[in-house]
């Protein structure tokens, strides 16, 4: 099982490609997956699951500088180190599926690291649609 964070890109704040990269760069994979699955093995790779031969990992291995990608674009920090967007107070949004634990770990350990770097992050946990 590989779990996906994924971004909206159809309106602000995440429109902006260095948001996004800044985004990924406050977001500690390793931590996420040890909080979530500490047994899981790191899929870092497009083709191969770590358990395939031949698997190499292909994910960077250094984040990118948050910082100054958020200020590049325009973000700024208040006296409390909270980004914020032409001077709103940033918020993101984070969904997960109610009926996948894991999921639901993963989503509220996201959020909890941007709210330590300054990003306000809410976890909603819509139920899956009945058919």
């Amino acid at each position: 099982v590989v779990t996906e964070l994924a971004f909206r890109t159809d309106g602000s704040p995440l429109a902006d490609t260095r948001v996004r990269q800044a985004v990924e760069g406050l977001v500690d994979r390793n931590a996420v997956r040890a909080a979530a699955a500490p047994d899981a093995l790191a899929a870092d790779a497009f083709a191969l699951a770590p358990s395939q031969d031949g698997y190499a990992g292909t994910a960077p291995t250094s984040r990118p500088d948050a910082a100054s990608l958020l200020s590049s674009a325009g973000w700024t920090r208040d006296d409390d180190g909270q980004w914020r967007d032409a001077g709103e107070p940033v918020q993101l949004i984070i969904g997960a599926a109610a009926e996948r634990p894991v999921d639901v770990k993963v989503a509220e350990n996201v959020a909890a690291q941007l709210r330590s770097a300054g990003i306000d992050a809410t976890v909603v946990y819509p139920a899956a649609p009945v058919a």
